[in-house]
């Protein structure tokens, strides 16, 4: 027969316990958890521009894909409305190009710090610092083959000949291939923590 254990009165003021809340990253004071939080807000940043400039893209390849259709309505290929609509496409390219840029100097830094914290600190409530190279060095990927294809449509669109080619055209810039769900979630989720 088992015996039920014995209930002693020891309050727990008598046990002279001292509790400490847990520090929360947002609490961390360290340089090192500082300087990865201003790098994650950085590259979040560069997330927005990057999906604004490609809306923007995909508005300026559909004007385009409207303009040559027209165009080649009248057996006239190359309208002057075009024109413009091409500079603003390049402009586009350019930008994305230095997001691009932004974003592999973000890289050489988080690549940086990530070597020097041996304890892989904790930068937010999910986020360590080998998550947060981890993802940055996948959207870096991610970013660069999307530059590859928007270069390619960006060179080739005014020279469609078919009303097929240019909805092919515009179809290639708008759906990132590259930009799959996990970067779009892990965006969702650094945004919701960095607030």
């Amino acid at each position: 027969m088992s015996r039920t254990p014995v209930k002693h009165n020891i309050s727990l003021d008598s046990l002279n316990l001292s509790f400490k809340s847990p520090k929360s990253p947002a609490q961390e004071t360290s340089p090192l958890t500082k300087r990865l939080l201003v790098i994650l807000q950085q590259l979040s940043t560069n997330y927005i521009s990057w999906q604004t400039l490609h809306r923007k893209g995909i508005t300026i390849c559909r004007l385009i894909e409207t303009t040559k259709c027209k165009a080649l309505e009248k057996q006239t290929p190359f309208p002057d409305e075009l024109e413009p609509l091409c500079r603003q496409l390049d402009s586009t390219v350019n930008s994305l190009k230095e997001v691009v840029s932004k974003t592999h100097e973000i890289a050489k830094q988080i690549s940086a710090l990530s070597k020097l914290d041996k304890e892989n600190v904790s930068v937010l409530k999910s986020w360590d610092s080998k998550k947060s190279h981890e993802f940055l060095q996948e959207v870096l990927k991610a970013f660069e083959e999307e530059l590859k294809i928007k270069k390619l449509v960006k060179e080739n669109i005014a020279f469609c000949l078919s009303h097929a080619e240019l909805i092919h055209m515009s179809c290639v810039w708008e759906y990132q291939f590259y930009m799959g769900r996990d970067i779009s979630m892990g965006f969702s989720a650094l945004g919701s923590e960095l607030g």
